[in-house]
């Protein structure tokens, strides 16, 4: 779980930013991002020495010097030619958003109640205190298995690399 952590946190690496404005890129350079990899034209070591370089005072840096392996897969998954693309295309198709969303809330009230349910009665604080932790954790994995089956095509790519660098 710590690696889905880690692909939200690429996207607050400083060098994402204009430099000459300092804002976030535009909403035609996100288009051109969902369309092709700008960074696809460069080699894994160039991007790693850009990951370095940026990186280096920021939490992103700390996280990558306790963690060498994700390095590797950023610096692989940022030069991949459909990884990136694929990935910000999630967005685009409207009805697997919407059908993710509505089995999302089925399956988190759902859970919520089953929790509920599965928890009340004459035990101790700590036995429904771990009950409720269990049945949790369980309602979560169901959740992301729910959002991998709705996007599969689209985290394909990324799965891939995060199995060859980071396992």
């Amino acid at each position: 779980m710590k690696y889905f952590l880690l692909l939200f946190l690429v996207f607050n690496l400083s060098w994402a930013q204009d430099p000459d404005d300092g804002s976030m890129f535009s909403a035609e350079a996100f288009e051109d991002l969902k369309r092709s990899n700008p960074f696809s034209n460069m080699s894994p070591e160039e991007m790693r020495e850009i990951i370095q370089e940026k990186s280096q005072d920021n939490s992103i840096g700390k996280l990558i010097e306790k963690y060498p392996k994700m390095e590797d897969f950023l610096s692989h998954w940022y030069v991949d030619k459909e990884a990136v693309p694929k990935l910000f295309s999630i967005m685009e198709d409207s009805t697997k958003v919407k059908g993710f969303f509505i089995k999302f809330i089925i399956a988190f009230v759902l859970g919520l109640i089953i929790i509920h349910y599965l928890t009340k009665g004459d035990h101790s604080f700590i036995v429904k205190f771990i009950k409720k932790l269990a049945l949790n954790f369980i309602m979560m994995f169901c959740i992301w298995m729910i959002f991998y089956f709705s996007f599969q095509e689209n985290l394909e790519p990324t799965i891939n690399l995060m199995k060859t660098h980071l396992l």
